[in-house]
């Protein structure tokens, strides 16, 4: 393909469509052949050209200016107040929160106080159901040693009843054997 200034601005053209940066190295790719001294002038006059057509830059007008500046103040105005207002609301919750939590330790407090005076109760009754059970224990005791002292009395009355019956068995038997004796003994 000839190298001409309207093959090489078709080049540059196809290039900047496609969302690239035309060089002379991507005019002569595109053209696929060329010297870089044929497609040089005709590339630079493209630029220059690219660069006249530029748009130039228009200052906003003042009352645009004025008008933006004015919407963005109330919207600003807006978004505060409303950021306000969740401000506010969160102080709220965080307020009714602390109460909360001061009510719920207030009630723990007391229902710990509670605890504590039954536990106090309950030490006292375990100690007084302690001294009492040790206060039977010894009563128990006492009562076994007497019932002990009583089985050896019991014991020692039925030994000493059995030996009273024996004697007086023998006297029974010494004597109706006296008598026996005495009246073969005399014979009046």
């Amino acid at each position: 393909m000839k190298v001409t200034r309207d093959t090489v601005f078709t080049a540059a053209e196809a290039i900047l469509v496609r969302g690239e940066k035309p060089t002379n190295e991507k005019v002569r790719n595109e053209l696929g052949s060329g010297s870089f001294s044929d497609i040089g002038p005709h590339f630079r006059e493209w630029r220059d050209r690219q660069s006249s057509h530029s748009l130039a830059i228009i200052d906003i007008p003042e009352d645009v200016k004025q008008t933006s500046t004015r919407s963005g103040e109330l919207m600003w105005a807006e978004a505060s107040k409303v950021a306000a207002q969740r401000v506010a609301l969160a102080e709220e919750r965080v307020v009714q929160i602390e109460a909360d939590r001061r009510e719920v330790e207030e009630l723990l407090e007391k229902e710990i106080k509670r605890l504590e005076q039954l536990l106090a109760k309950r030490d006292a009754q375990v100690v007084d159901l302690q001294a009492n059970v040790s206060a039977k224990e010894d009563a128990i005791r006492l009562l076994e040693l007497e019932l002990s002292k009583l089985k050896g009395r019991s014991e020692a009355a039925l030994e000493l009843q059995s030996q009273f019956k024996w004697l007086n068995d023998h006297i029974a038997k010494a004597d109706s054997g006296e008598d026996k004796n005495a009246g073969r003994s005399s014979p009046d």
